[in-house]
């Protein structure tokens, strides 16, 4: 359930070391299988670069040019990192890469530094699985030792490694043969990223020291591994922490095949760096190539026990205003009242693939709420040393609801927080595949009056909420006298109608120049003008 020891040196990138551990561990603990290698082993030396680093744009996070060069005395790969970073650019599918795409050597490091020209992940380096879910469990302190140690030991037997850090200091001692770890003179710092990979409640507190006043006060160790190789009288690369250090950043990473032609859309890069009072959260993309399907949301949650609703929205070809399409009823998706035990990054696996066609924007929103901490949504924003988040307008939106508290039916609902003095996008991703071109999907999108989206709908002889391209040559009569209609947005789809009747219906515009095979029309008792 562990792979071999990993030594870091000669740089600093143990988070990192940990970080890909705890996926490899994860894949062991499953009993995966669909890595050809015999074990897993992925390259620390992507992600140390990558986390800082835009493979398509080629863009900085951190606004320094190359490792090595006169302008930045401080090399990348020194500069740490932590668990959340490590999780953005998971999320995001950079990475996982396998080790023998980019070995971890010195010549390799300045060799990527040095290539500046943006490429693709897929193609600069295929990835071999992808990110789940992760559960951010926070820190280990005197006040919730107890409760923590049953959930950490429940983590490690069924999800694998856990990533913790702690400080690194004076406190380490082999004077009783088991390199042993305590320091209680740094209670609230960490400086070093490794992983918890077991525990003995009965390792004897004597073991941390000679010294009487160095010791924990009662028996109990994690058993730690390492990023140091095998070194020293550590035991293959492992040493025990007494279960009273203090540990931050415990987070547990699970992981999925990657399946094939999977795209993920997202505008936070650089992951859940803040978090916002906003309850409802919305980011808007747009399907560029071709008819693709929406079959996962990925999105993070703030605090433990967290509810939250998801929506899907097709907006259409024209450049949204905002997240909400005219027809707020018209969701793609719908599901309310869905519950999160643990902080942290989740995807979602829809019930069905969701069908978008090419060129059009389609929106994804989250309602979040989190009972003990007020603020529920997750965004990407300037912070510390990632200093150059790319955060344009028109991509994010958040709401705190409509007047009465209800959903924010309509963009006047919604802050566009790049018009604000505090920009910054939405935690929000969503995962496509390729589609066959199924046609004209039956929506308000396509067919804006409701009253002849019903009638519409009914030369849909399959069911499947699309007019293919059989099934529109097949319309070539169109009556809807009396219904009510307002607009016949739609009908040019229609490019084999020969008869046409929209006569006592509202409509002020009638547009039938893509209607060709048009021989009678009855537009009476309308609104038209001449």
């Amino acid at each position: 359930r562990l792979p071999a020891i990993r030594n870091q040196s000669p740089y600093g990138t143990c988070w990192a070391h940990a970080s890909i551990g705890a996926m490899e561990s994860n894949y062991l603990t499953q009993k995966l299988s669909f890595i050809s290698e015999e074990e897993p082993n992925f390259s620390e030396l992507h992600m140390a670069w990558f986390v800082y680093r835009d493979p398509a744009t080629g863009h900085s996070f951190i606004g320094k040019p190359n490792f090595g060069s006169e302008s930045n005395p401080h090399p990348t790969f020194d500069i740490g990192g932590n668990a959340s970073r490590s999780i953005a650019y998971l999320s995001r599918m950079t990475g996982p890469v396998g080790e023998s795409k980019l070995p971890y050597t010195t010549e390799n490091a300045i060799a990527i530094s040095e290539d500046t020209t943006p490429k693709k992940p897929e193609d600069y380096f295929p990835l071999s699985l992808r990110l789940k879910e992760t559960y951010s469990l926070g820190n280990v302190n005197d006040n919730n030792r107890e409760a923590m140690k049953p959930v950490i030991k429940r983590m490690i037997m069924n999800k694998g490694g856990v990533q913790i850090s702690y400080y690194a200091g004076d406190g380490a001692s082999s004077a009783t043969g088991s390199l042993s770890y305590f320091d209680n003179t740094h209670e609230t710092s960490t400086n070093h990223a490794v992983m918890a990979v077991g525990w003995d409640d009965n390792y004897s507190r004597e073991k941390f020291s000679t010294n009487e006043s160095e010791r924990p006060k009662s028996n109990g160790a994690w058993l730690v591994r390492n990023s140091w190789g095998t070194y020293g009288n550590s035991e293959g690369g492992y040493f025990w922490m007494s279960y009273e250090q203090y540990i931050a950043g415990v987070t547990v990473y699970t992981v999925k095949e990657l399946e094939e032609d999977t795209t993920c859309y997202y505008h936070d890069a650089l992951g859940h760096t803040s978090s916002t009072s906003y309850a409802y959260a919305a980011n808007v993309f747009k399907i560029e190539g071709d008819n693709e399907g929406i079959k996962e949301v990925g999105f993070f949650t703030t605090d433990h026990n967290a509810t939250y609703d998801l929506y899907i929205f097709d907006l259409g070809t024209d450049e949204p205003s905002g997240p909400i399409p005219s027809n707020m009823y018209d969701y793609r998706y719908k599901s309310e009242n869905n519950t999160v035990t643990y902080a942290g990054y989740h995807t979602k696996t829809l019930p069905e693939i969701i069908p978008i066609s090419k060129g059009h924007y389609f929106s994804v929103i989250t309602k979040m709420a989190t009972p003990n901490y007020g603020f529920p949504s997750a965004i990407e924003m300037k912070a510390g040393t990632y200093a150059s988040p790319d955060i344009n307008a028109g991509e994010s939106w958040f709401s705190s609801g409509a007047s009465q508290g209800g959903f924010p039916s309509a963009n006047t609902y919604w802050v566009d927080m790049t018009t604000t003095s505090t920009p910054y996008n939405a935690c929000l991703k969503a995962f496509t595949v390729k589609i066959a071109d199924k046609g004209i999907a039956l929506s308000s999108v396509n067919f804006p009056d409701a009253n002849f989206l019903v009638y519409v709908k009914t030369f849909d002889t399959d069911n499947d909420g699309y007019l293919s391209t059989a099934e529109i040559a097949a319309v070539t009569a169109i009556n809807v006298s009396g219904k009510e209609i307002l607009t016949l947005a739609g009908i040019e789809y229609f490019t084999a109608l020969q008869t046409l009747n929209c006569s006592n219906n509202s409509i002020s515009e009638l547009d039938l120049s893509s209607n060709t095979a048009l021989t009678s029309v009855d537009c009476s008792n309308n609104q038209l003008t001449y």
